[in-house]
């Protein structure tokens, strides 16, 4: 072999060797990366855990009500609530199959919640092109205590994220490759979904669709995606009406949402779900390093929209129309389409703070946004170590106990707190289809007696209104019983004026708390009976009957 042949052959085999070193490095870090999300994930599902258990609170029973009756009549309830159909069928679908446990209605969150932890940071490591701060906002995903709550609820919340999560990856995809229409038509696929799973979608979904619009004018590509985001339009309008007995229940009850507190700072919106918080602190690090005039080494981005906007946009235009008095009031859950916006949008910035040639920026940002994960989220990690409780209200326990001490012929006060109940109607036979709905606590799988009781229901008033007939079969009863979801300051006072209006007598009353949840047993002194000597009913949810004669 001559002398050029064999460095030939050397060459290329430390070649050869060098491009398989690569390709191991590379696999052994994508293997990193993969061991993390999976750590990232049981962490995700330790911290749920912990709160399955814990008894349904009132939104909750409404799940437990539509998921325990008739499938025909699905729609009607799950409308009733201002909810569409379709989660309220996989529900349905489990409680067929395994029968009804608070614990089984909570698990589709807890799949959803963790299913868009890992898709987030496919997202933002594909799109966004950074590993560690797929890791961060992956973190976020999980441990943030917004985000457990709505993973461990019965509600449809957890799936609008996950939906929201894929939607920006269509996006993403289709903006990038100028209009494909695999990603077009994923992301019009993924927006229909949100909102079909809930309606507060579609306040992202206008948004999102005037912001692409108006960053498109005048560019080569706006006839293109103009179509697209049409289309999208017409796709959403058209798929509404499915479900549109749930619109015109929200419709007809707009009035009531304005006894809500309106937002009095655009913080408050802005922070909604803490994403205010973990934007300023990565936005601290990209302004000190701005101030200090470092330079980006990489400058090149693949086109992506810009989420920041998609995040404020929706936000900000919420914050203004409650203001004008224009839309009542916007609650967090309200914000949870928004969500992969502000994630994406923080990772964007990361991204920029750690192009810069000096390397503090980039260690501050991730520890800032660390810490403030931290100091927000510590006091409930730890409460939920503890005791395992967190939404305080005890209606198993409650009901359980309610049960064993009622009899059938005692009047039984219901007062929810439900917002439907600000007008309530004076009686049964005006509202004979509401009335279930409106008694719903008492009518899931928790209480199996109390569904047929003499149930009459208070509105949210200190003060309720009672009709003459109400008011002398009240004093007819020798015990009644009051359940009743409220402070406790609220309470005494519900307990007080009930009790006056009763001819003013004097009635013996004993409350038994379970959280936020109440038992009062009213009764005349003739009658009275101490319950003392009771042991507590046993509790897995950690709210322990306490009583309390009188207030």
């Amino acid at each position: 072999m001559t002398t050029e042949g064999w460095r030939f052959e050397e060459a290329s085999r430390g070649s050869l060797f060098r491009g398989a070193a690569t390709v191991t490095s590379l696999s052994e870090n994508s293997r990193r990366r993969w061991l993390a999300v999976f750590g990232l994930a049981l962490l995700g599902l330790m911290l749920r855990l912990t709160a399955l258990s814990e008894s349904l609170w009132i939104d909750e029973l409404h799940t437990a009500w539509v998921a325990g009756g008739p499938w025909d009549e699905l729609p009607q309830r799950a409308a009733l609530g201002n909810q569409t159909p379709w989660f309220f069928a996989i529900e349905w679908l489990l409680v067929q199959l395994f029968g009804p446990h608070d614990w089984l209605l909570r698990c589709p969150s807890v799949a959803f919640s963790l299913a868009a932890a890992v898709s987030v940071f496919c997202l933002v490591e594909k799109r966004v092109g950074s590993s560690r701060w797929a890791l961060l906002v992956t973190g976020i995903s999980v441990a943030d205590s917004h985000m457990i709550f709505f993973g461990t609820e019965a509600r449809p919340y957890a799936a609008v994220l996950l939906m929201a999560v894929w939607h920006a990856g269509a996006l993403v995809g289709w903006w990038s490759k100028s209009g494909s229409w695999k990603a077009g038509l994923a992301w019009i696929v993924t927006g229909v979904a949100m909102l079909q799973l809930h309606w507060s979608a579609a306040w992202y979904l206008v948004w999102e669709a005037a912001c692409l619009l108006a960053v498109s004018l005048g560019k080569p590509e706006f006839p293109q995606r103009s179509r697209w985001i049409v289309l999208e339009i017409v796709a959403i309008t058209a798929t509404s009406f499915v479900s549109f007995d749930s619109l015109a229940w929200i419709a007809r009850r707009w009035d009531q949402w304005a006894v809500l507190e309106r937002p009095s700072s655009i913080w408050q919106l802005v922070d909604a779900l803490h994403l205010g918080w973990y934007l300023g602190a990565v936005a601290v690090a990209w302004a000190a390093a701005l101030a200090a005039r470092f330079r980006a080494l990489d400058t090149r981005a693949a086109p992506s929209p810009n989420f920041l906007c998609l995040w404020l946009v929706p936000v900000v235009a919420a914050w203004a129309l409650a203001q004008l008095h224009v839309i009542p009031v916007f609650l967090p859950r309200y914000f949870i389409a928004v969500v992969p916006a502000a994630w994406l949008a923080l990772a964007q910035l990361g991204l920029q703070v750690d192009r810069l040639d000096v390397r503090w920026p980039a260690r501050l940002s991730a520890a800032g946004l660390l810490g403030v994960l931290v100091f927000l989220n510590l006091p409930l990690w730890v409460h939920l170590a503890r005791q395992g409780v967190w939404r305080n209200e005890g209606w198993r326990e409650a009901l359980a106990f309610l049960e064993k001490q009622y009899r059938p012929d005692e009047p039984l006060l219901l007062r929810s707190g439900l917002l439907e109940a600000e007008q309530l109607p004076d009686v049964p036979s005006s509202n004979p289809g509401l009335w279930p709905y409106w008694s719903y606590p008492l009518r899931t799988f928790y209480s199996s007696r109390l569904s047929s009781a003499q149930i009459f229901l208070l509105d949210n008033s200190p003060q309720p209104k009672l009709d003459r007939a109400v008011r002398e079969r009240l004093q007819r009863a020798d015990r009644l019983w009051l359940l009743a979801r409220s402070e406790p300051e609220f309470l005494e006072r519900l307990t007080a004026w009930l009790t006056a209006e009763l001819d003013g007598q004097s009635w013996s009353v004993t409350a038994f708390h379970f959280g936020r949840v109440h038992v009062v047993r009213i009764q005349k002194p003739v009658e009275a009976v101490t319950l003392r000597g009771r042991e507590p009913l046993p509790s897995s949810g950690g709210n322990v009957p306490t009583e309390q004669p009188g207030f």
